[in-house]
């Protein structure tokens, strides 16, 4: 298993290599910094965004709307889900709604939620519309999952509807949701970033990111996007960590 590990990540660490000898090689046949800088271009603008004073804020702005957005949509896509799942006459009535949110373009959303709320604020119901169908559906499925004869057994020992939710739904739904976390987190951080673009609230990584494309300098957009890869990699592993703890109380 260890000596698996070891060569996936020899194997990731030889494709990054082949990717940024492709970017260098590219770079140089183009000759044009803002149509593609080099790698050492982009390290330069790095080093630069990373020293500013702001560069803290605005990830740490940018982080706390995502977080806050998934908390809502986290919130209110359980309690909908659980009372979806228990009743499907709601879960049909839901559907259409679901359906919509689904399909409906992202950029009709963002220029909703700029109409409706700040530029600060908007970027947030943006990620908690967006992700609430993945989290919803993640949480129906965890209940669905649920042996059937474990819910029998409730109705036969007469256990409590508190009860059984606190020690049967909701382990299966934090399950189900888990297994979603890393693709519902780097979905939410998308949306973010792309409400912050229009809207350019104060700090954010997508006001920066504009800013940067304001001034030509696609050196600084690619830092950016150098540094949002890391950080959802970072988060990533974080989640990783989680399930595996879960996993073990589980």
């Amino acid at each position: 298993m260890i000596m698996h590990i070891i060569k996936n990540k020899k194997y990731m660490l030889i494709g990054t290599a082949l990717l940024i000898l492709v970017w260098w090689i590219v770079s140089n046949i183009l000759s044009n910094p803002i149509i593609l800088p080099s790698p050492r271009e982009t390290l330069d603008s790095l080093e630069i965004i990373v020293s500013d004073k702001s560069f803290i804020y605005t990830l740490m702005a940018t982080l706390q709307r995502c977080i806050l957005g998934f908390v809502i949509s986290l919130i209110f896509a359980s309690i909908v889900g659980i009372i979806a799942a228990l009743n499907k006459k709601i879960l049909e009535i839901l559907q259409p709604t679901m359906a919509l949110l689904e399909t409906v373009p992202t950029m009709a959303i963002i220029v909703l939620a700029l109409i409706w709320l700040t530029n600060e604020k908007a970027p947030i119901l943006l990620a908690s519309i967006v992700v609430f169908p993945v989290i919803y559906e993640a949480v129906i499925q965890g209940i669905v999952d649920i042996d059937k004869s474990v819910i029998s057994m409730t109705k036969v020992y007469k256990v409590g509807i508190t009860d059984s939710i606190r020690y049967i739904y909701i382990p299966s739904m934090a399950k189900s949701v888990f297994g979603v976390l890393s693709s519902v987190i780097g979905l939410c951080l998308k949306m973010v970033i792309g409400g912050e673009v229009l809207g350019q609230p104060n700090y954010g990584v997508g006001t920066s990111i504009q800013m940067e494309k304001m001034q030509l300098n696609t050196a600084g957009v690619f830092s950016w996007i150098v540094i949002l890869v890391v950080f959802v990699l970072f988060i990533e592993s974080i989640i990783k960590l989680m399930t595996k703890r879960w996993r073990t109380f589980d």
